[in-house]
């Protein structure tokens, strides 16, 4: 989906995650009604049950980081232009086997909503911690 939104030009760049709030939080009250409350948490465009491996987005024909704070660095939402979701285009052909060695663990995140709390929406700011992430083609 991420790869797909990357590509829409939107009226106003700053609303890039003020535009997918409201299916974000469909998502997290689904998972939330299926698990007894303890569904997945919305940070900056990822889910955390995903977030070691969706930190792996990237920009595959470029892309610009706007003057004005959108959305922490780590989060494909702070990039204008199109994001390639999780090793999505990594080199692959016969002689080239990808294999991820993922010993990561994000110890810490955190994201504060700009103005009103709505936490799938835009943002003032936020940061995470993590550590031991190590992607390897082969």
């Amino acid at each position: 989906m991420v790869k797909e939104y990357s590509l829409r030009q939107l009226t106003k760049a700053e609303d890039k995650l003020a535009a997918i709030s409201g299916l974000a939080t469909l998502t997290r009250d689904a998972t939330n009604a299926v698990t007894d409350g303890e569904g997945d948490r919305y940070h900056a465009g990822l889910w955390e049950s995903r977030l070691v491996l969706d930190l792996t987005w990237r920009m595959p024909h470029g892309g610009t980081r706007p003057a004005k704070y959108r959305a922490p660095t780590w989060s494909w939402a702070s990039i204008d232009g199109q994001i390639a979701g999780p090793l999505n285009g990594a080199p692959s052909n016969d002689s080239c086997m990808m294999h991820i060695v993922s010993n990561a663990e994000v110890c810490e995140i955190w994201c504060q909503p700009e103005g009103e709390m709505n936490h799938t929406g835009r943002l003032a700011n936020g940061f995470t911690v993590s550590h031991d992430l190590e992607i390897m083609y082969r």
